[in-house]
């Protein structure tokens, strides 16, 4: 999947289809022994194909600890099916996860099976009195069914979802409620195309086997781009990512709707009202905060955005107006771009483009269609390069910046100066582009940001007398994402107070460097590939992230 798809399915809630989880482990177990029970065989004869079956589909997607967390709960779950009352319940719950503790007990500090726990006990405990108010009211109860199963397995998982990621979608139970069918073809077609296939190559004919499998296993990608496509729709929508409280405060909100909609959904008289008023008071509570207290609504003086394997950073002065921001580089993801300016009610850009490589000006089409107003600069080394000229068709262009020419304020937010540290003048080709990106020395409320693009070792050391003769910086993003090409006396000249590193997750640069971090010192580095978008104040205050994303060099 692509950052945009990746982004969409984080925002409405899709992601846990990807990962393999005992959903998917019932669902191949169900359907061997589905096919078993035409055979009128007894039960214990239909399991064992099932078990088989299973153990090759974990060996297929790889036996890691958090698949076999999935296949102990599934097969727990089965002993819960097959006992004489026929439903699972919380005793088996219980009975399951006391086992697995017991065998595994560094399972209790994964965050994948809280969710998994949370999960099942919300539908054993939620979903069927639901199902039941939705009938009474006049549902029929397969759509009934189709809607409280997701409710209530994303009401169970929301306060662990918000400690991972703090906010909700109004979209999430109706996009699990109608790409959720598409997830048992696309994982039972799937395996069949590789089974099928690997029967071909077994028998050495090839030829026979084949085409069936490129049949199934296409039957199974559509079912794949059906989920695809409802998280893109959803994701698109107005309002699909609405903010909740970070931290401590915004888990013990999402606890209260949680046991509020319990108490209203499984309680009588009194305590059913009082969980009713309880849950809607914490849902109303969760979703204002944000927007009272967002960082998106001037609070921010430097917002670097979490972009993937990419560099974006919005700079706007507490003092000045709010709808005008000095946007540097623009990554290359359009989704988590916009992600990062939803909310901050942004509406004229001045887009800096420190260099032409895609994940700094990829997504520079989709940044100026998202506001009413952009102009672009760029390097006057670049200048003549067909990128520039590419660069001028998708906004008009401000005279282009070289080193010892400030950036004209009539482009820039009111409170926001920006003096051009980086490179001469001199024409490059593309292919210098990094070795001609713009370093830029931002000051905004005080703070001075230095913003150096990709410079690399010997841009940096040319770059080192100049920083010491200034006054120390308060923020250093580091050159290149954090690359291991630096120049440790470019940082040491800095004198940073808190360092920042844009990168994206598990990249296959290896950035940021060992060399990179340690090259920081002491200060504390926020990073976007943990951190998400980082967004910090006058005074230095971390508005986005928290404290566990921290990478501290003491």
């Amino acid at each position: 999947m692509d950052g945009g798809l990746t982004e969409a399915m984080r925002a409405v809630s899709l992601t846990h289809v990807t990962a393999v989880s005992g959903s998917n482990i019932t669902i191949v177990a169900g359907v061997v022994v589905l096919l078993c029970a035409g055979l009128r065989s007894p039960w214990w004869v239909r399991i064992l194909p099932a078990a088989v079956v299973t153990a090759g589909y974990v060996f297929v997607v790889g036996p890691e600890p958090s698949v076999m967390r999935a296949t102990a709960m599934a097969a727990l779950l089965a002993v819960g099916l097959l006992r004489p009352a026929g439903t699972p319940t919380l005793a088996v719950l219980a009975s399951a996860i006391t086992i697995l503790l017991v065998a595994r007990p560094h399972l209790a500090r994964e965050v994948g099976f809280g969710l998994s726990v949370a999960a099942t006990a919300a539908l054993i405990l939620l979903a069927p009195p639901l199902v039941r108010l939705l009938v009474d009211r006049g549902m029929p109860r397969f759509l009934a069914a189709a809607l409280a199963v997701p409710t209530a397995a994303q009401l169970g998982v929301s306060p662990l979802l918000i400690l991972l990621d703090p906010r909700m979608s109004p979209y999430a139970v109706v996009a699990n409620a109608v790409a959720g069918p598409a997830v048992a073809p696309a994982t039972v077609l799937g395996l069949g195309a590789l089974a099928l296939e690997g029967l071909a190559h077994a028998l050495g004919d090839a030829e026979v086997l084949s085409l069936p499998a490129r049949v199934v296993g296409a039957l199974g990608a559509a079912a794949a781009w059906w989920i695809a496509r409802i998280a893109l729709l959803c994701a698109g929508l107005p309002g699909a990512s609405l903010g909740w409280p970070a931290g401590p405060v915004g888990i013990a909100v999402a606890l209260g709707l949680v046991l509020g909609t319990a108490c209203a959904l499984l309680g009588r008289g009194r305590l059913r009202e009082l969980g009713l008023v309880t849950a809607l008071a914490c849902l109303a509570s969760g979703l204002t905060a944000p927007v009272l207290t967002t960082a998106g609504r001037g609070a921010w003086s430097l917002l670097v955005c979490d972009v993937g394997q990419g560099s974006a950073a919005l700079v706007r002065s507490r003092e000045g107006p709010r709808d005008h921001a000095l946007l540097v580089d623009t990554g290359d993801e359009p989704g988590l771009l916009a992600a990062c300016l939803a909310g901050s009610g942004i509406t004229r850009l001045t887009i800096a483009i420190s260099h032409f490589d895609a994940d700094h000006v990829g997504a520079l089409p989709d940044a100026v269609a998202a506001v009413e107003d952009a102009v672009v600069v760029h390097p006057r080394a670049l200048a003549a390069t067909p990128d520039a000229r590419a660069a001028a068709r998708a906004a008009p262009i401000a005279p282009p910046a070289a080193a010892g020419v400030p950036l004209d304020p009539v482009l820039l937010p009111d409170g926001v100066h920006v003096e051009v540290l980086w490179p001469p003048p001199q024409p490059r080709s593309a292919e210098d582009g990094n070795a001609a990106s713009l370093v830029l020395l931002v000051e905004v409320d005080g703070l001075r940001v230095l913003l150096p693009g990709d410079v690399g070792e010997a841009e940096q050391l040319r770059l080192v007398r100049d920083l010491a003769d200034r006054d120390p910086l308060d923020v250093l993003v580091a050159p290149h994402h954090g690359s291991g090409d630096l120049s440790p006396a470019f940082f040491r000249a800095a004198r940073a107070q808190v360092g920042v590193v844009s990168v994206g997750a598990d990249n296959t640069y290896g950035h940021p460097a060992p060399r990179a971090l340690a090259a920081f010192g002491p200060i504390p580095v926020l990073r976007t590939d943990r951190c998400g978008s980082i967004a910090l104040t006058a005074d230095l205050a971390l508005l986005r992230g928290d404290e566990a994303c921290v990478h501290d060099g003491r």
